[in-house]
């Protein structure tokens, strides 16, 4: 018997021809393109739907099944477990900067921005992922910006890119 795990949910219709975004649950990653189908949950049990389209991005995957053909249908599998077999899963790689998750971040000039929610691996730099002003900011975790680190009180001193910060907040 082939055995399945929750993977994520579905947030959210992507666009108005049945596609969902799926957000998976922190530390997992797919094998993308090994999977044939998921299984979201209906009425409580998971239901095998296969997958027309994936288009993965990062912690997120667009997902377009063979039976749904409109947002009408899509809304219908949002905030379900959704399930993927276990073969097709595998643990996501940590990063050291990982370690920062839940650290705060207190900028020179604006003061506390907030805590780390996550951190991404980019192909120029990692960026530290935070909430600012009710705005997803991203910042680099890069040694120019990042002053001094205190592990102990889990601060991070920070001087952001002059004018990044306004360009979130615009």
């Amino acid at each position: 018997m082939m055995e399945s795990i929750v993977i994520g949910r579905f947030v959210k219709a992507h666009g108005l021809k049945g596609h969902v975004l799926l957000v998976l649950e922190e530390g997992m990653e797919l094998k993308w393109e090994e999977v044939k189908f998921l299984l979201p949950h209906i009425n409580g049990s998971p239901t095998p739907f296969f997958i027309e389209q994936l288009n993965p991005q990062a912690n997120k995957l667009i997902v377009k099944f063979e039976t749904i053909n409109s947002e009408t249908e899509a809304r219908k599998l949002l905030q379900q477990p959704v399930e993927a077999l276990k073969e097709w899963t595998q643990a996501k790689a940590s990063s050291p900067l990982d370690d920062f998750i839940g650290f705060e971040v207190v900028d020179a000039n604006e003061g506390i921005l907030g805590k780390i929610i996550s951190v991404e691996e980019f192909p120029q730099h990692p960026v530290f992922i935070l909430h600012y002003k009710e705005k997803e900011i991203l910042l680099p975790a890069i040694t120019p910006f990042i002053e001094e680190v205190n592990e102990q009180e889990k601060k991070i001193l920070y001087r952001a890119p002059e004018g990044l910060l306004q360009v979130y907040l615009a």
